[in-house]
């Protein structure tokens, strides 16, 4: 996401605008969810996967809640490439570009085909399903539906966007969020 000379941010990445891509705070959500597992224990579990991700949004749905949770436009731009353009840890870099490999040329199921053999991500496909994510959209017959029942009180993208990116950007060195808009 990049701040914009007009104050709108851009996103730019490989992922069809119309193909929804699984969402997970990890660093808000990974306990309370391996915490559940251990609780429920291994007759619950064992040998079973779980898909771990709260919602499936696609790009412009991520960038319309991005805009309303800061209040400012952001747009999406589809990019062949991940662009990098902040320090990231060691190996961050080799993941994002699997990424823009697997997901974003290939298209490829975010879970693999045992989690979702018959789930299309396309926003209305054969299963009619609209790709809304928060604001009423249930997860019932996708592959978040057992994540949101694991851990309720998961954070959603637009959360996300209004608590911990404008935190993570100042970080950065940026300010944006401490000027009017």
């Amino acid at each position: 996401m990049a701040l914009q000379p007009d104050g709108s941010f851009e996103w730019k990445a490989p992922f069809d605008p119309n193909i929804a891509v699984p969402w997970f705070d990890a660093e808000h959500d990974t306990g309370p969810a391996v915490l559940q597992i251990f609780k429920d224990g291994p007759r619950k579990w064992s040998g079973h996967r779980i898909a771990l991700a709260f919602e499936l949004l696609t790009p412009t749905r991520v960038c319309r809640l991005f805009s309303c949770a800061l209040r400012r436009p952001v747009r999406y731009v589809y990019s062949q490439t991940i662009d990098i353009e902040v320090s990231v840890p060691n190996g961050y870099r080799e993941q994002l570009l699997a990424l823009e490999v697997l997901f974003g040329r290939y298209k490829a199921p975010y879970f693999g085909l045992d989690l979702e053999p018959s789930f299309s991500r396309e926003v209305n496909g054969a299963h009619g399903w609209t790709g809304d994510g928060s604001g009423g959209d249930s997860g019932k017959g996708t592959v978040v539906e057992e994540a949101r029942a694991l851990w309720p009180g998961w954070r959603g993208i637009e959360e996300y966007a209004r608590e911990v990116f404008p935190l993570e950007e100042a970080a950065h060195g940026l300010s944006w969020m401490n000027e009017e808009t």
